[in-house]
């Protein structure tokens, strides 16, 4: 099978992508200001079906409510050089999908670099 354009082999320090490391540092900015209450590194794995589990990059606990964020790199656009959006294969996208219908006592988010801005973020 063809891999997409957007894949690559993330090299991980520490268990962590650089841009997985970045986002916990933007993380640690934001529970310094009190934004939020705490953050942990892939704490939990969900299990979706028999054969299948996930395991989300970020629990993030706000004071009313808890949220499990995916860090994925963002996608430039051709012709303006912005990052605009995300990228993710299928098989990330259905998870995150099924993540939030089993557990909707959470909150479910995508987040990715949105340069000039910080994290652009999608709530499911």
């Amino acid at each position: 099978m063809r891999k997409p354009p957007y894949y690559y082999k993330a090299q991980k320090i520490d268990g962590k992508t650089k841009l997985e490391r970045e986002y916990e540092a933007y993380l640690g900015l934001r529970l310094k200001a009190g934004e939020i209450e705490s953050f942990a590194f892939e704490p939990l794995t969900f299990r979706l079906a028999k054969n299948t589990i996930y395991k989300p990059d970020f629990m993030v606990t706000f004071p009313d409510y808890v949220a499990f964020y995916e860090t994925k790199p963002g996608v430039k656009d051709k012709k303006t050089g912005v990052i605009k959006a995300w990228s993710m294969d299928d098989g990330y996208k259905t998870k995150i999908k099924v993540a939030a219908e089993l557990y909707p006592q959470f909150a479910w988010r995508i987040t990715w670099p949105d340069k000039g801005k910080g994290w652009g973020e999608l709530e499911l």
